[in-house]
């Protein structure tokens, strides 16, 4: 038996990924030698059926996501004590550390509008999703940041971790008074706990501006500082050397009223493929996508980042120690054209 356990008929073979509330492992199937990735509560979360029941609902929902933009989750189960989720296994790195390996430098603009167009694509799936009756379930991310946007060595492009995702199907509700996703990647609605698909554009936003960029828009040192300034935010300041059209789009989808925003993330991916039609930019391969990451950074070990956080309350010292707490627990033709 592997030094790290089974899953079912999962064998355990590394740690790659550690948060509040799960863990994540690369592991191989009995008899097939199928390579997947198990995410599993970790012990002291599966004593409470709160977390228990966040775990199940993710499953659930994630089992029946079926895009190439979206990870698969496979299905789930209980080893002894240990609830788990069989998810694809995707090698490859995220944006998160293609942006770090390149030091604030950003990614060329015609990379960053492919990576950025088929994550929008993943979630526009997510929001538009319908139960068996028809009728659209409401699912929000409520965690995109570059951390879940994966690109595969073969350029695929996926949107992971709908751990946070929020469905109106859904047995266990939020706890009033809870904020869950990144501080960084909070829409300014969020604070005050209302959301809708309107606020995964906004943390889409925030993605695509440190994508042209390099920057983090909200990297303050402290949560209470972070919060601050997004309560403080009005909209992105100037990047240099991006195409006017972007800074358009950007002023556009960080807006800090919902209702300003695109209507859909498919119309922010037609605006986007719109700027790379007037700047006059070919279509990037799968192939482009590849060789970007062909080279990737060091291995680390992914945070999760699934755990709830708690929103500012005055004074405002109380919200970093909660922050502190809450971690430890826990048209078409034009855009095939562009982006095919």
């Amino acid at each position: 038996m592997s030094a790290l356990g089974r899953c079912g008929r999962f064998v355990l073979l590394e740690r790659i990924g550690l948060g509040g509330m799960g863990e994540i492992f690369s592991a191989e199937e009995d008899g097939t030698g199928r390579r997947v990735a198990i995410k599993r509560l970790l012990p002291q979360c599966a004593k409470d059926p709160v977390f228990i029941g966040m775990f199940l609902d993710e499953a659930r929902l994630a089992e029946r996501l079926r895009h190439p933009n979206v990870c698969e989750v496979y299905e789930h189960g209980l080893e002894g004590r240990h609830y788990y989720l069989v998810m694809e296994h995707i090698d490859g790195v995220s944006l998160r550390e293609l942006l770090d390996a390149r030091r604030g430098r950003g990614l060329p603009f015609p990379l960053a509008a492919r990576i950025l167009a088929e994550a929008a694509s993943g979630l526009d799936y997510a929001h538009r999703f319908a139960g068996e009756d028809g009728a659209p379930l409401g699912v929000v991310h409520r965690d995109v940041s570059p951390a879940n946007i994966m690109i595969a060595r073969d350029g695929r492009v996926k949107l992971v971790d709908f751990g946070l995702a929020k469905a109106r199907t859904q047995i266990m509700k939020t706890q009033p008074g809870l904020v869950k996703g990144k501080f960084g990647y909070l829409a300014p609605e969020q604070l005050g706990g209302k959301i809708d698909w309107r606020t995964d554009l906004f943390a889409l936003g925030l993605c695509a501006f440190e994508a042209v960029s390099g920057r983090q828009l909200f990297d303050q040192a402290t949560a209470a500082e972070t919060v601050q300034a997004i309560q403080r935010f009005r909209g992105p300041p100037p990047v240099a050397g991006i195409p006017e059209g972007m800074s358009r789009l950007l002023a556009r989808v960080l807006s800090v009223q919902p209702a300003e925003r695109h209507p859909s993330a498919a119309a922010f991916r037609a605006d986007l493929a719109q700027v790379v039609i007037d700047e006059g930019i070919g279509a990037v391969s799968a192939a482009e996508l590849a060789a970007l990451v062909a080279a990737p950074p060091a291995p680390i070990v992914a945070a999760v980042d699934d755990d709830p956080v708690t929103p500012p309350t005055a004074p405002m010292w109380p919200l970093a120690l909660a922050a502190a707490i809450a971690l430890m627990l826990g048209g078409a033709l034009a855009l095939w054209l562009v982006f095919a």
